[in-house]
């Protein structure tokens, strides 16, 4: 066949394609166009639905991300400044402000809040690195075809041994707030340090606060392992391992589903379809594999039905990652929505609804108070060692009483146990157990010494002759006020990784992002149980000075 013929050939085919990806195009176009034609003949002055609301308004509000490399960051100087938005999810954002004739609007979200300030009519839609999950779809909806896609990765130095999630055992790791794959590094006994913000957790990991972390791969491409990434980073860490890949949505109120989320649906396929969006991938150097099969699936026939829309069957549905009910959980969502309709109060209890959080719960609770009883035994029995060293007739004792019980009263708690964690580690592996042992002798050295020296200074009040239970019994006001400081004392030991109730709690906010009902149960358990212990030492005094109560 001549040159000539070829070439004529090859045109023809590139022309064919052309016309036919043209044709798509136009049929996705064509789509859109109806839908805001239909919004639009409602009339300004009838309102309709959310979609007509933004025609005539001629503007749309979308919630985005500021703090997102790659995806959606501020210029601004400092949190009360505004900056420029620039990022991949910010050129889409107005692409589809483009697309509906109307002015766009962003407005800040974070992690805690998007979804918040969506049912709150804050913003009209979401576009701020949302997982599509089956737990949150329960609340709000999500625009299908996604336009992003991304697992958690784990990123760890180069040299750091971690090739499974079993090697997180004991290893502190940065993670996001209300990342539900922090349930599985929970699991895997993995201690875990909480960022509300993605650059801040950056910025701890080029300090050295942070040598392991997990987020979305997409930022830690950007940000740390990736070719234009810092190479102070680049060259130190690597990706370790990931866990489920989840698509990314747009979320709109459910009641804007059917007209307002259906046309935004139109414009993400349009936008998919002729390679838009993975363009906007490469400008902002985002990984787009994803991308690539969303513009090859969009431009296939199937998927667009003609007088029916987009074919559900080309769509993907959002992941079920949620946490699996209690038996409690329907009576403790209805008291919830109960709650919120009488006070208008936002709670929820997620360590009540969720087999996973519940069990953490629970295990947590039975560790602290295994603690506070285990301090209280320790107290006493340092605080009677301390009084028996100073009273010794022998120097070397009274030396040593003198300065172990000056030690443990004038050195921060927090320094103590640190410093026994460091110096426990030197002989044994850590554990769990470990850091429980640790907390209970350093909780205890640190009351008891101040027990000590108050039964010590009462001895010398007394005949030499007078016995323990004597100076137990005239010395019982600051043994009391030692006894109770270490049932107040004791979540501190979470600081060494001790799995009570504030580091379990810890750990399910961190996957749930609760924390204002999280915090307030944990406040509500201590003050039950510092009243438990005061109820118990007030019998002990009663006992001791033989009067009835």
């Amino acid at each position: 066949m001549p040159v000539n013929k070829i070439f004529a050939f090859l045109i023809l085919i590139g022309a064919s394609f052309f016309l036919q990806a043209n044709a798509y195009s136009n049929n996705y176009q064509a789509l859109i166009k109806q839908q805001l034609e239909q919004a639009s003949q409602f009339g300004c002055a009838d309102g309709g639905n959310q979609l007509t609301k933004i025609i005539c308004d001629g503007s749309i509000r979308i919630g985005v991300r500021d703090n997102y490399k790659g995806f959606g960051f501020s210029s601004k100087e400092n949190d009360s400044s505004q900056g420029e938005y620039n990022g991949f999810e910010i050129e889409l954002a107005r692409l589809i402000g483009k697309a509906l004739g109307v002015k766009v609007i962003l407005e800040t979200v974070t992690s805690t809040d998007r979804i918040q300030k969506l049912l709150d009519s804050k913003v009209d839609i979401v576009l701020a690195t949302m997982a599509h999950t089956a737990q949150r779809e329960k609340t709000i909806d999500f625009v299908r075809p996604h336009y992003y896609s991304s697992p958690t990765a784990v990123i760890a130095p180069k040299k750091t041994n971690i090739q499974s999630l079993d090697d997180l055992k004991n290893v502190s790791i940065c993670v996001p707030l209300g990342s539900y794959s922090n349930v599985v590094f929970s699991q895997h006994s993995a201690r875990l340090m909480i960022y509300d913000r993605p650059d801040r957790m950056i910025t701890a990991l080029r300090l050295g606060a942070c040598r392991v972390l997990s987020h979305d791969r997409s930022l830690l491409i950007t940000t740390v392992t990736g070719p234009d990434a810092p190479w102070e980073l680049s060259s130190q860490f690597e990706e370790k391992l990931t866990t489920t890949e989840v698509p990314w949505g747009i979320g709109v109120r459910k009641a804007d589903a059917s007209s307002l989320g259906k046309v935004i649906s139109e414009i993400i396929a349009d936008l998919h379809q002729d390679g838009t969006i993975e363009a906007l991938a490469k400008k902002f150097n985002v990984q787009n594999e994803f991308l690539l099969q969303q513009k090859k699936m969009w431009g296939q026939s199937e998927c667009l039905v003609a007088d029916a829309g987009l074919n559900e069957d080309c769509m993907l549905k959002g992941v079920t990652l949620e946490d699996e009910p209690t038996l409690i959980s329907k009576n403790v969502l209805t008291f919830q929505g109960w709650l919120n309709k009488n006070t208008g109060w936002t709670l929820s209890f997620p360590m009540l609804t969720g087999q996973v959080a519940s069990s953490m719960f629970i295990k947590g609770m039975m560790v602290s108070i295994l603690l506070v009883i285990s301090a209280l035994v320790m107290t006493l029995l340092t605080g009677l060692c301390i009084q028996f060293l100073l009273r010794s007739q022998n120097l070397l004792y009274m030396i040593i009483g003198r300065i172990v019980s000056e030690f443990c009263i004038n050195s921060p708690i927090v320094l103590l146990l640190v410093l026994g964690y460091l110096i426990s580690s030197l002989f044994v592996s850590y554990s769990p157990f470990l850091s429980i042992f640790v907390a209970t002798v350093v909780i205890g050295l640190s009351n008891g010494s101040n027990a000590g020296l108050a039964m010590f200074d009462t001895s010398k009040r007394l005949s030499p002759d007078t016995s323990v239970q004597s100076i137990v019994r005239h010395t019982f006001i600051p043994i009391r006020a030692s006894l109770i400081n270490a049932a107040k004392t004791s979540p501190v030991a979470a600081i060494i990784g001790a799995p009570e109730l504030l580091s379990v709690l810890t750990d399910v906010t961190s996957f749930t992002g609760e924390r204002i009902t999280t915090y307030l149960i944990l406040s509500i358990f201590y003050i039950l149980i510092v009243q438990a212990v005061v109820i118990f030492i007030n019998r002990i005094s009663s006992r001791l000075q033989n009067v009835k109560v």
